[in-house]
């Protein structure tokens, strides 16, 4: 995959920065023959564990390969240059303990060691490595997840200070037109597996997004235009209300969407195999479509427009851990 990237990158026109998500999943943890815990992820769609050290094996294979696509066998691309944002999520409804600040802290120190190892290999000039997290309001609750970015940050402020990129989404927060009273964001509904006794003040998600100064929301935008409204995403009005109402209440620092994320790909790689069920949902925007819908939100408000969101990346169904 990252030579893939690598490739695509020289073969384009013009100077390339660009943003890939790897998304390993779940926090986990194993009990050690000895009683000691080592934390790492469950890979998504799947019960297969991957510790720290083998995660970090991945993205370095990514770069290494990055690097050899886009170096066109020395008479390549020199200024390209690609964020490798490695990323987990808080998918922990019952709180189990895998979702925690400890985890937090060594996700950070995972991705502050990446991104050492590739100053020492002299990789760094096109390629850097931040963390991420697929933040869900209904896969945890506040405390759970805030403690979990707290602990990543306070790994950040005492290292170089990678980025945190939440890549997650604003369920059950109200729409632009809806009634922000609050500020309450209730996720739930009769599809979800678990019981979910809490809700998100919109103040909680602007923090995991924005609050700690180091991380920069990536949204899902996965609804496309419903017919009846042309032009209009549910999942772009929650967060362009939940900038408003940030603005409106004088956080610091601004909710700044740096990009956003589809599952176009995803879906049609699902729709492949006979399964409908993106379409069906209505949550198979394009990476186009899903920037657009988030740009033309923002910019209809004073208060929350951006001239500039830098970046859209779209989902793909989940690798073996192979090529990359």
């Amino acid at each position: 995959m990252g030579r893939v990237k690598g490739e695509a990158d020289l073969r384009t026109p013009g100077v390339q920065r660009s943003i890939v998500i790897l998304a390993f999943g779940a926090p986990e943890k194993i009990i050690q023959p000895d009683g000691s815990e080592e934390l790492g992820t469950v890979l998504p769609f799947t019960d297969v564990y991957a510790s720290l050290d083998a995660i970090k094996d991945v993205v370095q294979r990514f770069a290494i390969g990055y690097t050899d696509g886009v170096d066109g066998d020395g008479v390549g691309d020199d200024n390209s240059f690609i964020t490798i944002i490695a990323g987990t999520s808080n998918l922990d409804p019952n709180d189990e303990g895998f979702v925690t600040d400890e985890h937090g802290r060594q996700w950070a120190n995972m991705v502050e060691d990446l991104q050492d190892w590739l100053e020492t290999h002299n990789l760094n000039e096109q390629i850097e490595v931040t963390g991420g997290s697929d933040m869900e309001l209904v896969w945890s609750r506040p405390s759970t997840t805030i403690a979990w970015v707290n602990g990543y940050r306070q790994v950040t402020q005492e290292r170089s200070g990678r980025f945190l990129y939440n890549f997650g989404d604003a369920a059950g927060c109200p729409p632009v037109g809806g009634d922000p009273a609050g500020g309450n964001c209730e996720p739930g509904g009769d599809n979800v597996p678990w019981e979910v006794d809490w809700v998100w003040t919109s103040e909680q998600v602007w923090y995991i997004s924005r609050g700690v100064g180091n991380t920069f929301p990536i949204p899902q935008i996965y609804n496309r235009d419903p017919d009846d409204n042309p032009g209009i995403s549910s999942n772009a009005e929650q967060w362009t209300l939940l900038k408003l109402d940030a603005a409106n209440n004088n956080r610091t620092p601004t909710l700044l969407v740096l990009g956003t994320l589809t599952q176009r790909q995803r879906c049609d790689d699902l729709a492949a195999t006979g399964d409908d069920a993106c379409a069906q949902a209505g949550t198979d925007n394009t990476s186009r479509q899903g920037w657009l819908e988030m740009y033309n939100e923002l910019n209809d408000f004073p208060e929350t427009e951006q001239s500039v969101i830098p970046y859209r990346t779209d989902i793909r169904e989940p690798r073996t851990g192979r090529d990359f």
